[in-house]
């Protein structure tokens, strides 16, 4: 298990979700905190090219990383949805199997 889901809320997910609010073409953004992990859904208008959203997530999350807790794991899941990626952290002692599996349940609602 990893730190409870109120300090990943505070230390993680809060964080990344107010860096998020300043990417252009941005319509919602969504974030998700467990025992040792979080998930952030960020949702873009929609026309919005996929690459170009992408490539403006990344660039806010390099700016956002150095202010998070050294040992957090931030990574941006592939394109292999239709509906594009979301960005997954990952805090912590918790196991990268564990994690997989709880964001292929959460997805699709499993």
């Amino acid at each position: 298990m990893g730190p409870k889901p109120d300090i990943i809320e505070d230390q993680v997910t809060y964080p990344l979700i107010t860096a998020m609010l300043g990417v252009p073409k941005v319509k919602d953004i969504r974030g998700f905190s467990d025992f040792g992990y979080s998930f952030v859904y960020v949702i873009f208008e929609d026309g919005t090219d996929i690459y170009w959203a992408r490539s403006r997530t990344l660039e806010y999350l390099n700016n956002i990383l150095p202010k998070l807790p050294r040992d957090v794991q931030v990574e941006l899941a592939p394109m292999r949805r239709p509906l594009g990626g979301y960005l997954s952290t990952r805090s912590w002692t918790r196991p990268a199997s564990m994690i997989l599996r709880n964001c292929a349940r959460f997805r699709t609602g499993f």
